[in-house]
């Protein structure tokens, strides 16, 4: 059959926030269809003012500053989930789940200070503008598969994902400086833009078996690959034209594969519970940071391999039942 809600929520400060969902299942025959999704929005600020006095140690008042920041910030929030399991048999089930969500987020940040002399004069005034513009997104892919020899829990799983995620990141950043009859002395602007991309591949078998002595045996297989890229560009504003600034930018790359088996082993007894494990892991990790005009590149790469050896008992001091 069919089933499925809603949920709607609005409130209403300085700024609005609302948060929405919707989720729905739909099982017919050997097919199970499931989703929900979200649509969010949030709004708020905040209306921060700082005063500093300062003095000599023998107690005299020299100078003083005061400052006041306005922090305003607009934040969305957009998620979907779809995904389908297919019963073939009682024995096995097959799915696949996608998933992804894009969130976008606008922080308005103004600073305005001023510099005042022992006489409360006031001898410099700075403003501090700092838009930014992120947006984060996310999609990934899942691909299951499960096998159940029979009623004992003798079992077979496999997981494969993918999952991407990428962000970026736009910010200005404009200092003015002006006298104490507030008028223009200078001005410096920097921009950003901060990208980032990432990306994870997975791939995994388990086997689950109990044992006639009343004990369990997990085994299985993983291998994952990531890689991600992670860029910073700054740039000096200067009559409107942009130049780069090589002593804030970056760029730095990165790829790592595991190679995972375990075997684990668990026995309940009446008051005894016991769990011995190994894992065994391949890595290989390579690193490029990359140059500039003022920055030489530089590159990095690691193999090694790990055991990881487990144990765990637990005794209760009185019986279960």
């Amino acid at each position: 059959g069919f089933n499925g809600g809603v949920n709607l929520s609005y409130g209403q400060g300085v700024y609005r926030r609302t948060n929405n969902s919707l989720n729905f299942n739909y099982r017919i025959n050997k097919l199970n269809f499931f989703s929900n999704a979200s649509v969010n929005h949030n709004s708020t600020y905040q209306d921060l003012t700082i005063w500093r006095r300062y003095y000599q140690p023998t107690g005299e008042y020299t100078s003083a500053f005061t400052q006041n920041s306005y922090i305003q910030r607009n934040q969305g929030g957009n998620n979907l989930k779809v995904g389908v399991d297919f019963y073939a048999s009682k024995k096995t089930t097959l799915g696949v789940v996608l998933n992804g969500f894009y969130n976008p987020s606008l922080v308005n940040v103004t600073n305005k200070a001023k510099v005042l002399n022992a006489a409360n004069e006031i001898t410099s005034l700075v403003e501090a503008v700092s838009p930014t513009d992120r947006v984060w997104q996310n999609g990934s892919a899942n691909f299951n598969f499960t096998y159940k020899f029979d009623s004992t829990g003798k079992e077979l799983s496999t997981n494969a994902d993918y999952i991407h995620y990428q962000s970026t990141s736009n910010q200005t950043l404009t200092n003015t400086l002006f006298d104490p009859q507030n008028k223009f002395v200078s001005q410096s602007i920097l921009f950003s833009s901060l990208p980032t991309t990432i990306d994870i591949s997975t791939a995994k078998v388990d086997y689950t078996s109990p044992l006639k002595s009343g004990g369990k045996i997990e085994t299985g297989l993983k291998t994952s690959f990531i890689k991600t890229g992670n860029v910073a560009d700054f740039f000096d504003v200067l009559d409107g034209k942009r130049f780069p600034n090589y002593e804030f930018t970056n760029n730095f790359n990165y790829k790592e594969n595991i190679n995972a088996s375990y075997v684990n082993y668990t026995r309940e007894f009446k008051r005894l519970s016991v769990q011995a494990g190994l894992r065994f892991e391949n890595t290989t990790i390579k690193g490029h940071q990359l140059g500039n005009k003022q920055t030489k590149d530089s590159t990095f790469t690691r193999k090694y391999n790990s055991f990881f050896p487990t144990f765990y008992a637990r005794y209760r001091l009185d019986s279960a039942d």
